[in-house]
C-alpha cells in the first residue's frame, strides 16, 4: 500500500564524479583504474584512496566552498583529490608546476586554498615557501617522490636533505619521536604502494596523523564540528573506531551498496583551471560538477568512447583538454586511464603498444613529435582508433601524416570555459573539411556576431560565442574578464570564424592575435595553413615582430621533419604566392628544433617573439 506521508527519496543528480566512482567500484571492483609508471590501481582501490583523502582534508578543517591547490607533474593524484574534494564540497585547484614565483604568487594569491599539495621537485624549487602570498594556508603537503626516501630499519629520517620546517618522515607508518622536538612537529605519512609518501612541511602543533598499510588513522584528534557532516555517514570511515577491528576496517572502506541513488553527493563549484594567458593575466575557470558532467557528455556523443577505450595522458592536466577531455570521465566511470608525467615521444609510443591505448588527447606538437620519432616504424599503434587534436590548428600535412600510419584524427575544439567541449569535426569529415573545426557538440548552442557591433553576422563570419550547459558564466573573483567575456549566457571565444556552406566552421584567427603590417591585419592561422603545406615541414607558427617599418612584420618559425632541409625566405614567399597576397607573405623564416610551450601545453608565441628578438639583436 502506497504510504503518502513516506518522506520523498532525496534524488542525486549524477553529476559528482565521486558518486560515479562509487558506483563503478561496486559494479567493477577489480578492473584497471590507473596506470603511471609501473604502479596500478584498481576501481575500488581509487575509490578507497579518495575517501581516505577526504578524511584527510576534513581533518585540517577544508569544508565547502575552501579551496585544495595542487601543483604537480602530470600524476594520478590529479584525479584522485578531485573526487576527494568533490566528496566534501572543497573545490580542486590544479596548477602547472612550470609556473615561476611570479606566476604561481599571482594564481595562489587568487585561489586561496586552504591545502596546498605539491610534488617533490615543485617543494626543492621553493617557489611556494618564496612566493608573495597575501593569504595564509593551513598546511603545505609534499608528495614525495620514491627515490628521494631512504631509511634504516630502526625507522631514522632521510639523509639526503633537511625538511623545511623540520618536518620529518618515518618508515612503516610510525611516528619517530625520537626527542621531544620531533614529537611536537606532528608529522603526517602518507604510505601507499602508489606514490606512497606524501609528509606533511606546515602543519599546526598537536596535529598526529598516519595512513599506515594503506590505511588511514589518527590519534588524539577530532575532526572540526563545522565539518562533521560534510561526508554522507555511510561514506565516511569512523576514525573513533578505526584502530579497533581490522575486519570492520576493511568494511568501512567499501561503500555503502544501498544508496539506491539517495545518497547526498555534493554540488556546485568543483575545480579550478586556469586559461593559458596567451593574451594578458591567465583567468581562473571555476567548473562546476554539472558542467564538468555535460562537458564529457558531448565528448562521449561526438567521439563515440566507452569505458572499454583505454586512455593515455600526456596533455597536461592542468590543461581542460588533459583534465576533464575524456579522462575524468574515464577514471570516475572505472574505465581505464594510463598517465604519462612528462611527455616523450618515444615512451608514447611504447605505452600505446603494451596498453592497447584506444584514445588520446593531444596538440598537434605532440602528434607531430610522435610521427618524428624513429620507434614509429616498428611500434604496433593499431589500437589507437581515437587519435584527438586540437588545442591548436591542426595542418593538412599533419592531419595526412596521420592517415598515412593508420590514425583516423579526430578534431576538437574547445575552451576551458566549455569544460573541453565546444566543436567537433568527425574522422569521417576530417579530411573533406581540412583545417575546419566542424560542428557544435550536441549541447552546444553558437551564435557568429559582428565583433565591432555585437549583432548577428548576416555573412556567416565574425566572432564565434557560445553557451550550453557545460560553459561557464563568469570567471573566478574577476568581474572585469566576467564583464568583458559574457553577455548573459553568452561566451564570447575571441575566435574569428566563419561559416561554410557544407555547415562546418572555420577558425580563421583570434581577435587579439591578428598581426598588424603596414596597416592591414593578417591572421597568422590563414598564413601557417599555407606554409605548412611545404614539402618537409612538420610545425609552422607564425608571429607578428615588432618592426620599425611595418609596424609588424610577418615572421614564420618552422619545425622541420627529420632530414629536411629548411626552405629559404625566397622559396617560402615563392612557394605562398598563388594563394597569399603580397602583404601576407613572410619577410623573416626562422627555424627551432621545438617551440616554447605555455604552462598548458601550448605553443608559447609571446616566447617565441621575445626569443626571435633576441636573435636578430644578436
Amino acid at each position: 500500500m502506497h504510504n503518502s506521508n513516506l518522506e520523498p527519496a532525496i534524488y542525486s543528480a549524477h553529476f559528482n564524479p565521486a558518486q560515479s566512482l562509487d558506483r563503478a567500484a561496486l559494479a567493477y571492483p577489480n578492473r584497471t583504474n590507473l596506470i603511471c609508471e609501473e604502479k596500478t590501481l584498481t576501481v575500488s582501490e581509487s575509490a578507497q584512496i579518495t575517501r581516505q583523502i577526504a578524511e584527510l582534508l576534513l581533518t585540517d578543517g577544508v569544508c565547502a566552498g575552501e579551496r585544495v591547490a595542487f601543483i604537480s607533474r602530470n600524476s594520478p593524484y590529479h584525479l584522485l583529490i578531485h573526487a576527494a574534494c568533490a566528496r566534501i564540497g572543497a573545490i580542486f585547484v590544479a596548477i602547472s608546476y612550470r609556473l615561476q614565483r611570479r606566476e604561481l604568487t599571482q594564481q595562489l594569491n587568487l585561489a586561496t586554498p586552504k591545502v596546498i599539495i605539491a610534488d617533490q621537485p615543485t617543494v626543492d624549487s621553493e617557489k611556494i615557501v618564496c612566493a608573495q602570498l597575501a593569504f595564509t594556508p593551513q598546511k603545505l603537503y609534499c608528495l614525495a617522490d620514491d627515490s628521494r626516501q631512504e631509511y634504516r630499519a630502526d625507522c631514522d629520517f632521510p639523509r639526503e636533505r633537511d625538511l623545511p620546517l623540520e618536518a620529518e618522515i618515518c618508515t612503516g607508518g610510525g611516528v619517530c619521536a625520537a626527542d621531544e622536538k620531533s614529537a611536537k612537529t606532528a608529522n603526517l605519512v602518507w604510505q601507499h604502494e602508489f606514490l606512497p609518501f606524501i609528509s606533511a612541511y606546515h602543519q599546526f602543533p598537536g596535529r598526529l596523523l598516519t595512513l599506515a598499510g594503506g590505511q588511514l588513522s589518527q590519534i588524539g584528534m577530532s575532526l572540526p564540528q563545522n565539518c562533521e557532516s560534510m561526508l554522507a555517514a555511510q561514506d565516511r570511515v569512523c576514525l573513533d573506531s578505526w584502530q579497533e577491528d581490522p575486519a570492520q576496517q576493511s568494511a568501512m572502506l567499501v561503500p555503502n551498496p544501498l544508496l539506491l541513488g539517495r545518497t547526498h553527493y555534493p554540488d556546485g563549484k568543483a575545480a579550478i583551471l586556469f586559461t593559458s594567458g596567451s593574451v594578458g593575466t591567465p583567468k581562473a575557470v571555476a567548473l562546476t560538477h554539472e558542467q564538468l558532467f555535460w562537458g564529457s557528455q558531448n565528448l562521449r556523443d561526438g567521439f563515440e568512447y566507452s569505458t572499454f577505450d583505454p586512455e593515455i595522458v600526456v596533455a597536461p592536466l592542468t590543461h581542460i583538454g588533459g583534465f576533464n577531455g575524456t579522462t575524468l570521465d574515464l577514471f570516475s566511470h572505472g574505465g581505464t586511464v594510463v598517465i604519462m608525467p612528462e611527455f616523450d615521444p618515444g615512451k608514447l609510443l611504447e605505452l600505446i603498444e603494451k596498453h592497447r591505448i584506444a584514445m588520446m588527447f593531444g596538440v598537434p606538437t605532440i602528434y607531430a613529435a610522435m610521427l618524428n620519432h624513429p620507434d614509429l616504424a616498428w611500434r604496433d599503434i593499431s589500437s589507437f582508433r581515437l587519435p584527438l587534436i586540437g588545442g591548436a590548428a591542426a595542418s593538412a600535412t599533419l592531419l595526412q601524416r596521420m592517415a598515412a600510419v593508420g590514425l583516423r584524427p579526430i578534431h576538437v575544439w574547445g575552451m576551458t570555459e566549455t569544460a573541453a567541449s565546444g566543436c567537433c569535426l568527425s574522422s569521417e569529415n576530417c579530411f573533406a573539411a581540412v583545417g575546419s573545426i566542424g560542428v557544435p557538440f550536441p549541447r552546444i548552442a553558437a551564435r557568429i556576431i559582428n565583433p565591432q557591433t555585437g549583432v548577428d553576422s548576416i555573412d556567416g563570419t565574425g566572432e564565434l560565442v557560445l553557451c550550453g550547459p557545460s560553459v561557464i558564466r563568469e570567471y573566478w573573483n574577476d568581474p572585469q574578464a566576467t564583464h568583458e567575456s559574457f553577455e548573459g549566457p553568452w561566451l564570447h571565444t575571441g575566435d574569428l570564424v566563419r561559416l561554410a556552406a557544407d555547415g562546418n566552421l572555420w577558425v580563421t584567427g583570434r581577435i587579439h592575435n591578428l598581426i598588424n603590417t603596414g596597416g592591414e591585419k593578417v591572421a597568422p592561422e590563414e598564413v601557417e595553413n599555407v606554409l605548412s603545406e611545404y614539402p618537409g615541414v612538420s610545425e609552422c607558427v607564425v608571429i607578428g615582430v615588432p618592426h620599425e617599418h611595418w609596424g609588424e612584420a610577418v615572421t614564420v618559425v618552422l619545425v622541420m621533419q627529420r632530414e629536411a632541409q629548411v626552405p629559404s625566405l625566397t622559396q617560402l614567399r615563392e612557394f605562398a604566392r598563388e594563394k597569399l597576397a603580397d602583404y601576407k607573405l613572410p619577410k623573416f623564416v626562422f627555424a627551432v628544433n621545438e617551440f616554447p610551450l605555455t604552462a598548458n601545453g601550448k605553443i608559447d608565441r609571446r616566447e617565441l617573439a621575445a626569443l626571435l628578438l633576441n636573435s636578430r639583436k644578436n
